[in-house]
């Protein structure tokens, strides 16, 4: 796979879309008077058992009888990710745009 390189006008753009998404799911279960479960991928992957039965607990589903499945995902933040966020932070405060 190449190499990805940090592009600050990417990343806002990815960022910024991101937000827009947020706001419209947000406006439509107002709308539409839903409450909806939020299931955070941080809380997930550090505890993938509670993050499930919160799940089925939100869905009223007893899972009692219900396992865990085995992760087959890799942690997808690394040293990389964070230094990047730090990169984005410094240089988007540094443009005006954070």
């Amino acid at each position: 796979m190449p190499a990805i390189e940090f592009d600050l006008g990417e990343i806002h753009t990815r960022i910024i879309l991101a937000a827009f998404q947020d706001l419209h799911w947000e406006r439509f279960f107002h709308e539409v008077g839903i409450s909806p479960h939020r299931l955070f991928y941080e809380e997930m992957v550090e505890d993938l058992p509670g993050s499930l039965r919160g799940v089925l607990d939100f869905l009223e589903i007893d899972g009692a009888g219900a396992s865990s499945p085995t992760i087959i995902s890799e942690k997808q933040s690394d040293e990389t990710s964070l230094e990047w966020e730090e990169r984005y932070r410094t240089a988007a405060q540094a443009a005006g745009v954070l």
